[in-house]
């Protein structure tokens, strides 16, 4: 998942399902596995957001296992989430009679302060492909001061029998984050776009009085052209071999599990395993195409970065992960700034330079003067430049590289 960051349950037997926990690349936190309980899964995820820590706790126990919840021994917790698939079956959400499961969840619910969200009236989550029944084995459960702050809903479904639920917090924001569109380059009309800069910057009189304005007219009429002539977009979890066909595929799938789950005759069910059978090789498919259609037209002679960054993208080298929190013996801090003050504390104390003597304090009070000094210092900054020259600095531009404070990208001024 391209933006967060994976913490599979590892476990060195053959009968784990392998379970894993996504975290955002932007979120502090850090999962470990919990194996007090015997044959289910456990990842417990602590997560530091918007200044709260919130414990986490993804469970899966199999159908054949008597969960025990043996690593919940408080009977108090705050700001914490348990969720899972748990195959507990009791009365209290659809099911029609009870197994060791049920009595565990039920003891949890009754002596601590969890809180099961599910109930009889709860939408099923499994559709139980062989006997085509709808049941709840997947839950929700929360502590009490999460209870009236929590919004839940099930989701479509995305290929699996299970059907997702969305578990979301009401907490006050105060950081809203927004996505910033991207020059697309490669799409851009570069002829165009010089006819429409050649105009521009044409009908622009320069002046002796103030460079500055002049400078400003110009990065204002190159940024006008590239708005009219190259487009601007930013996909949220853009995925190369999604296609039309493919968004078709799933719509009929999902319309054919709807029809299922009120009409489980043997003709739905045929339908709905048809449906399911040719997303898969779809996008089974159409990943195999793009992965073909990439490497065909990778040219080893001129797109050598080309290569080496899908090289590094497949080994996972360049993959980012979500920042883990900073302990320092008894304080956990997860603010990027007070981790900047603790490592500079630390290197101050450590690296101690030597005192200044009375050459660098003339030295030093030297070059504050030149800096508060109202121009440059050097000659050859005010000496004009000759047109080979910005040429040849032209033909030294590195392509792909963030713009400065005039937002204008090194594409813009080679074209």
């Amino acid at each position: 998942m391209t933006g967060y960051t994976p913490h599979p349950y590892k476990c060195k037997c053959k009968n784990c399902q392998g379970i894993v926990t996504y975290i955002r690349n932007d979120i502090h936190g850090e999962v470990k596995a919990n194996s007090v309980a015997q044959l289910t899964e456990i990842l417990e995820a602590t997560v530091w957001f918007q200044g709260r820590k919130y414990t986490i706790l993804s469970i899966f126990n199999p159908p054949a296992n008597n969960y025990n919840p043996a690593h919940l021994n408080d009977t108090e917790y705050h700001q914490t989430i348990l969720a899972g698939d748990f195959n507990g079956r009791s009365p209290l959400w659809g099911y029609k009679d009870h197994n060791k499961t049920d009595e565990a969840l039920e003891n949890i619910s009754n002596t601590t302060n969890l809180i099961i969200l599910q109930d009889r009236d709860s939408p099923p989550t499994l559709l139980h492909r062989a006997n085509s029944t709808l049941s709840r084995p997947d839950l929700t459960i929360l502590s009490s001061d999460l209870h009236h702050k929590h919004n839940i809903q099930v989701l479509d479904d995305i290929g699996s029998d299970h059907l997702p639920i969305l578990t979301t917090l009401h907490q006050p924001c105060s950081k809203k984050f927004e996505r910033k569109t991207r020059w697309n380059f490669k799409k851009a009309n570069w002829c165009r776009f010089k006819e429409t800069t050649d105009n521009l910057l044409t009908a622009i009189k320069p002046t002796n009085d103030d460079p500055n304005l002049l400078c400003s007219q110009i990065t204002e009429g190159i940024l006008k052209a590239a708005a009219d002539c190259i487009p601007r977009g930013c996909r949220k979890a853009y995925k190369p071999f999604w296609n039309t066909n493919i968004e078709q595929a799933v719509k009929t799938r999902q319309e054919a599990r709807k029809q299922m789950e009120k009409n489980p005759t043997i003709e739905n069910k045929i339908l709905y395993n048809k449906t399911s059978a040719l997303v898969k090789r779809k996008v089974k498919a159409a990943k195999k195409e793009k992965w073909t259609k990439t490497c065909e037209y990778l040219d080893l002679r001129k797109d050598g970065a080309k290569a080496w960054s899908l090289l590094n993208n497949l080994n996972g080298e360049r993959r980012r992960k979500n920042p883990k929190p900073l302990s320092t013996g008894d304080d956990t801090i997860v603010e990027d700034k007070r981790k900047a003050e603790v490592f500079n504390k630390y290197f101050s104390s450590v690296i101690k330079a030597e005192r200044t003597t009375k050459k660098d304090k003339i030295l030093l009070r030297e070059l504050k003067q030149k800096e508060k000094a109202p121009g440059v210092n050097l000659s050859f900054f005010q000496n004009c430049f000759k047109l080979s020259e910005l040429n040849r600095a032209m033909k030294k531009l590195k392509l792909r590289k963030s713009p400065g404070p005039d937002r204008l990208h090194n594409e813009m001024l080679l074209h």
